[in-house]
């Protein structure tokens, strides 16, 4: 009987840190499943507002990683007034960020640290990397549960930055079998809630098991803007330096 009591309560107490190990589990080999960089894309925005006008936009992207610092070099095509304007991301883990803009009306650069409201206002941020690219030993994973979807059952889970004392979360809903996420909850330090819906999985050729997302759908549960993004080309560049990313001004 004293034998039968230890057991139980022995397994009782294993049952918290299993499920943590799970939800890790779980979401690593999501995370893993994407394909998040050293690649160029072709990217289609439309951007519904409260006021239901729609505006679209046409951009260039290359991201790379090299070593810990992350690259992401975005060029206008679309409107055409714009066009042209580059935006060159940098993010160290060991330092400050910085965002550069170059505008082709002036010639100017201007510089930015990478702070959450700049990275908003340049619309850097994605729902996607946020926490996917990041170690998930600097995230609190949780499993929430099940959940279906299309009479489909997917995982729920809960992740947290542990560095981050905003309150800034986000639920996946990762599907069962693929490990595919299929759909991204995001809550901002406000509270504020936005639902991103993702769609029609490539496969990245020469990466097995590698796939990325071609349309994704975000809406502000707030004001209501939706954003309806499709990547109209992507192509993996394992061949990709440093030197892409610099900012070719007609000073230079």
């Amino acid at each position: 009987m004293i034998r039968y009591t230890f057991f139980i309560l022995l397994l009782t107490l294993s049952f918290p840190s299993f499920g943590q190990d799970n939800a890790e589990t779980i979401f690593k080999k999501a995370s893993e499943k994407l394909f998040l960089t050293n690649m160029e894309m072709t990217i289609n925005i439309k951007e519904t507002g409260k006021n239901k006008q729609v505006k679209e936009k046409t951009f260039h992207v290359l991201m790379a990683k090299f070593g810990m610092v992350e690259k992401t070099k975005t060029v206008i095509q679309k409107p055409i007034r714009a066009e042209g304007v580059t935006i060159v991301i940098t993010k160290n883990p060991k330092k400050s960020g910085l965002i550069e803009i170059f505008t082709p009306a002036n010639g100017k650069i201007r510089k930015l640290k990478a702070t959450p409201q700049n990275m908003d206002r340049v619309g850097a941020s994605s729902p996607i990397s946020n926490y996917t690219s990041m170690d998930t030993n600097e995230l609190y994973v949780k499993l929430i549960g099940k959940q279906q979807l299309d009479d489909k059952p997917n995982y729920l889970i809960m992740v947290t930055e542990k560095k981050d004392t905003t309150g800034s979360k986000a639920e996946f809903l990762i599907d069962e079998k693929s490990f595919r996420i299929l759909q991204i909850v995001s809550y901002d330090s406000s509270g504020n809630k936005s639902i991103s819906n993702l769609s029609d999985f490539q496969d990245i050729s020469g990466y097995k098991g590698k796939v990325y997302p071609m349309h994704i759908v975000t809406k502000s549960m707030k004001d209501g803007e939706e954003k309806d993004i499709k990547v109209l080309s992507l192509t993996p560049r394992p061949d990709v330096k440093e030197e892409d990313f610099k900012i070719l001004s007609a000073k230079n």
